[in-house]
């Protein structure tokens, strides 16, 4: 069911050409909509209406998906609350992370003139930790 419109974004994007890299793509993309489908599930079991499941679910996706990673930097989450339980609960962030070491480890960029690794690049700009796989 995903693997369809996940060829499509991934070769008209013009992301890695490799294999190995669209099987991660396509299985992190089936992964996160499982994990998206479960947790609905769970609200769904625990609120009676049905409108109130949805806002409720809707809510939760919605604070994880901003705290994961993408749209703030983790040294840009405010620590008290905010990043140490939701940023690692978050599983935007394992999927964010594993992604972009999927299409920027082992590359090379020139910028200006200057070689820049893609493990610099996730390192310095998006502040993955690189102790661990994708």
């Amino acid at each position: 069911m995903k693997l369809i419109p996940g060829a499509m974004v991934y070769y008209l994007v013009g992301l890695h050409h490799g294999h190995e890299q669209f099987v991660y793509f396509i299985s992190m993309l089936f992964i996160s909509v499982f994990l998206v489908e479960g947790l609905v599930m769970i609200i769904a079991n625990m609120v009676p209406n049905f409108l109130m499941g949805i806002i409720f679910g809707s809510g939760i996706l919605g604070v994880m998906m901003s705290h994961g990673g993408f749209h703030k930097l983790p040294s840009d989450i405010p620590k008290p609350f905010w990043k140490y339980p939701l940023h690692y609960i978050s599983f935007h962030k394992y999927a964010y992370q594993g992604l972009f070491k999927n299409e920027f480890q082992g590359l090379t960029f020139t910028i200006s003139n200057q070689v820049t690794s893609g493990d610099d690049i996730l390192k310095h700009l998006w502040q993955m930790d690189m102790n661990y796989s994708k």
